[in-house]
């Protein structure tokens, strides 16, 4: 069974913290697409050390990021 992709409609429906699969739903891109973001230098996620083996991206973390790296 495929999984189910979830659509936001606003930054109000979003988790208060993401996992890398909302990430994926929200910037509309693949998984391993969104995994690679979330690795790369500068983007807003808990330390593992905190989080365990799962990648935790807080919501308001991330809506900052968003807002500063968008192009115009």
């Amino acid at each position: 069974m495929a999984a189910t992709k979830k659509v936001y409609k606003s930054v109000d429906d979003l988790p208060l913290f993401l996992k890398v699969s909302d990430l994926a739903d929200v910037l509309q891109i693949s998984i391993p697409k969104a995994s690679e973001l979330v690795h790369s230098d500068g983007f807003p996620k808990l330390d593992r050390q905190l989080s365990g083996k799962r990648i935790i991206i807080p919501k308001q973390a991330f809506i900052k990021w968003a807002e500063e790296n968008m192009v115009s």
